[in-house]
This record gives structure tokens, sequence and C-alpha cells, in this order.
């Protein structure tokens, strides 16, 4: 019997590899996948696919929004050191 040389079936790996992560990210263009999440944005609007368990999907939402988290908050930050509450932001953040 003969044998697979390991070159043919690292070349198969390989193969496989860069074939199924194509599909895993051809969404769109201009969309963004993680795990079973994916984000696309179309006319101005953010559309976001999540799903799996509650960790899955906090998990996806996170990496998907992340520019989105980040810029509120900067906005909430901004906000609450306007007021003058006594309290800086490293108070709420604690």
């Amino acid at each position: 019997m003969k044998t697979i040389s390991p070159y043919v079936r690292i070349l198969a790996v390989t193969i496989a590899i860069v074939l199924s992560s194509s599909l895993v990210f051809a969404q769109d263009e201009g969309s963004t996948s993680y795990g079973k999440g994916f984000r696309k944005e179309q006319n101005g609007w953010i559309y976001l696919h999540i799903e799996g368990a509650a960790k899955n999907r906090g998990e996806q939402m996170g990496y998907l929004m992340a520019r989105e988290i980040d810029g509120y908050f900067k906005l909430l930050k901004a906000s609450i050191e306007s007021r003058q509450s006594g309290y800086d932001w490293k108070a709420y953040r604690e």
C-alpha cells in the first residue's frame, strides 16, 4: 500500500484552511466576523448578528461593537466630568 507524502498532506490541510476561512469571512464587503456573529454596515445602519450561548454572544458583541462601546465610554466620561458632582471618572469606574 502506498503512503501519502507529508508534503501532500500539508498542502491538503493548507488548502482546506484557506477555503474554510474564505467561507467564514465572505459575508459582504464592509462586514466583520467573529465566531458565529457578524457585523455589516449599510446605509448608515449597523446590522449585528450574534448567536450561541450567552458567553459567546457577549464576546461577539464586545468584539464587533468595540468601536461604539469605546465611543460611548468617552462620551459618558466627558458628561460625568462636566457635572459638578464632586466625583471624577475614576470613582465611577471602581
